[in-house]
């Protein structure tokens, strides 16, 4: 039997080689191992800045279309001009809301075309400018105070959506099939409402609408930073933006109306006797003529002299002369049949 070598020592004349130790074995793994955790270090900081810049571009862009309709708005809010002109040709906003319907539905389906740069820019920035337009007319038609009012709440609303969104554990990124039934049962009440004339059912249905799309802000936010169980591709920049544009536009919408509903809603209430049928009309808040206070009308049983007292006997003489014709009337009046037979 050989003797086997010592490691450090010199090796035994005629004895076989020594084998590579454990400690050999466990610094070439230990090497390996960290390479492995440098690349995937390396790869993991790449990815989250690429993931940054992907965040950066799209709320860059959904910025840059909220300014583009703010000041669109604010111009012709601004303009009596143009709010007169607007209002005078109601057919431009089914124009451009027409414009939209199409342009949304050519980069919903055409293949690519949101990937195609600059075109997807050109598609995304010719949206705006009719959706711009649209909201313009809106606030036109609902006043520059509604207008005013339903912006701040629109732009506090999704401010603090968008932080939930951002600093939540709760993952709702795989609850997109729910929010598209939802959607579709929305579109159906909304079709259902045209022939429905109820207040209180379109209060309902806006009501769930307002929900409905801030949920779906909360779930465009989480798909675009990513991290989730969902999210929007880096080349999917323009999908991304004009979705959370939408979002905060139809919000916008839908705060304008309630604005509306709410102030119209109490002029029914307040005036709700005045607004019945054969009911007379509410009284004036200003007095345009001075006129003088009317004079005291006696009461029948009070003793009248002058023209008001032959007036009075004149008035009495006839009613009195009319019911004696009246009784004589009916003590001569005669069936038919035995008019016949006289």
């Amino acid at each position: 039997m050989q003797p086997m070598g010592v490691a450090g020592a010199a090796p035994v004349p005629g004895a076989a080689a020594p084998a590579p130790g454990l400690a050999a074995f466990g610094r070439a793994f230990s090497k390996r191992r960290e390479g492995d955790d440098d690349l995937a270090t390396a790869t993991a900081f790449a990815t989250t800045a690429v993931r940054n810049g992907f965040i950066r571009k799209v709320f860059l862009i959904v910025g840059l279309m909220l300014a583009i309709t703010t000041g669109v708005t604010f111009a012709v809010l601004s303009s009596p001009e143009a709010k007169r002109w607007l209002m005078r040709n109601q057919w431009l906003s089914w124009v451009l809301f027409a414009g939209t319907i199409v342009l949304i539905l050519a980069m919903a389906c055409i293949p690519g075309v949101t990937r195609k740069h600059p075109l997807n820019l050109v598609l995304l920035f010719a949206f705006t400018a009719m959706m711009s337009g649209v909201v313009a007319i809106a606030s036109a038609a609902y006043g520059n105070n509604a207008a005013g009012i339903a912006f701040l709440v629109t732009a506090a609303a999704v401010i603090g959506l968008t932080l939930f969104a951002m600093q939540t554990k709760y993952d709702i990124t795989h609850w997109g099939s729910i929010l598209l039934v939802l959607l579709v049962v929305l579109i159906v009440l909304s079709l259902i409402g045209i022939f429905v004339r109820s207040p209180i059912y379109v209060l309902v249905i806006s009501g769930f609408a307002a929900l409905l799309f801030s949920v779906y802000i909360v779930y465009d936010v989480q798909l675009i930073v990513g991290g989730k169980q969902g999210e929007f591709s880096v080349d999917d920049y323009v999908p991304a933006a004009l979705s959370l544009y939408l979002d905060i536009i139809v919000e916008f919408f839908l705060f304008l109306f309630f604005l509306a509903w709410g102030r119209g809603f109490a002029r029914r209430v307040v005036f709700a006797d005045y607004t019945r049928p054969n009911s007379p009309p509410p009284p004036p808040t200003t007095t345009t003529t001075c006129r003088p206070p009317p004079k005291k009308i006696p009461h029948p049983t009070e003793p009248v002299h002058g023209a008001l007292a032959h007036h009075r006997h004149r008035a009495a003489h006839v009613i009195a002369r009319a019911r004696e014709e009246g009784e004589r009337k009916r003590k001569t009046w005669r069936r038919p049949r035995e008019r016949e037979r006289a």
